[in-house]
């Protein structure tokens, strides 16, 4: 697989790619070939296999679907709650990065003396003050958790569940949108760049950092940006404008909000898998374990690739 591949996709990165930087070579490539090429297909597969007990689940119990709208109604958000929500994303970024610098400007030094510490720190104020934010407007407008985010009456394992088998689904749908972005981006000679993360991973010797970058990429953002996306704006936009085209609008956000072309597509696709799995769960966990999920293998897999 070439490294520009590699490059294009980093939060796609595949176990072929891992072994053209294996030592290995002759049989014993080709056995692991071979494996991967099983644990692929063993994986798309899964993903169609899923999707045809989902679709027969859907179409033998089509008020899932219906119940799933009305709960998105139910919701207790307004245009307002997200307006603030935004606002206070962009404050907090804009506040930690000034800690950052006024350390630096009256120690010599910032509190996190590299530029991958600085980052960290940016990562970690804005998703915990996001966290913060949207608690603090959940008892504003004096819902429980349950009321605002979760009415679903499954158990959490099944809730859990629900999330892999949803997380699978998306798998084969996600691939294939991966090699058409590469593509498309190659058709069109669009440059094609690492994501930013990934290139902090790169750039880190210290074991601290990086649990700080794990930390925030797989528990942090999947739980801030599902309450985010899912859990606010997505019932806001329904109410407004139906569960089809809120679904569209707030994926579309989402993937752009990534600030990478390569990853547009593939973004999208798992945006609207998610929203699927929070309108048919009525559960804000089912789409957090579908994030924490993708997050976490891909970036298990990116740490593989570069040794």
């Amino acid at each position: 697989m070439s490294t520009e591949v590699q490059r294009a996709m980093p939060e796609f990165p595949s176990l072929l790619a891992m072994l053209d930087r294996s030592p290995l070579t002759g049989a014993e490539e080709g056995v692991l070939y071979l494996l991967s090429l099983v644990v692929v297909v063993s994986l798309a597969l899964g993903g169609l296999l899923v999707h045809g007990l989902m679709l027969h689940r859907v179409i033998k119990a089509p008020q899932l679907w219906f119940r799933g709208v009305s709960t998105l109604n139910w919701r207790p958000w307004s245009l307002r709650d997200c307006g603030l929500l935004v606002v206070a994303l962009v404050v907090f970024m804009f506040l930690v990065s000034a800690f950052n610098l006024l350390v630096s400007a009256l120690t010599g030094s910032a509190p996190l003396d590299q530029a991958l510490g600085a980052s960290v720190l940016i990562m970690l104020g804005t998703y915990g003050g996001a966290a913060v934010f949207i608690l603090l407007l959940q008892r504003k407008n004096g819902v429980s958790w349950q009321a605002a985010f979760d009415t679903s009456s499954l158990g959490f394992l099944q809730k859990v569940t629900l999330g892999g088998a949803f997380y699978v689904a998306s798998m084969p749908v996600i691939m294939l949108s991966s090699a058409i972005s590469i593509k498309l981006l190659t058709l069109f000679q669009i440059p094609i760049q690492q994501q930013e993360v990934f290139d902090l991973f790169q750039t880190s010797n210290s074991p601290i950092y990086i649990f700080l970058l794990a930390f925030s990429a797989v528990i942090m953002a999947p739980v801030v940006e599902e309450l985010a996306f899912r859990g606010l704006f997505l019932p806001v936009l329904a109410k407004r404008i139906g569960p089809v085209k809120s679904l569209l609008v707030v994926s579309v956000v989402f993937s752009l909000i990534h600030l990478h072309p390569a990853g547009f597509l593939p973004l999208f696709v798992l945006a609207l898998y998610m929203g699927l799995a929070y309108l048919l769960t009525q559960s804000i966990v089912t789409p957090i374990v579908i994030h924490m999920l993708f997050n976490g293998i891909n970036l298990g897999l990116f740490l593989g690739v570069s040794g």
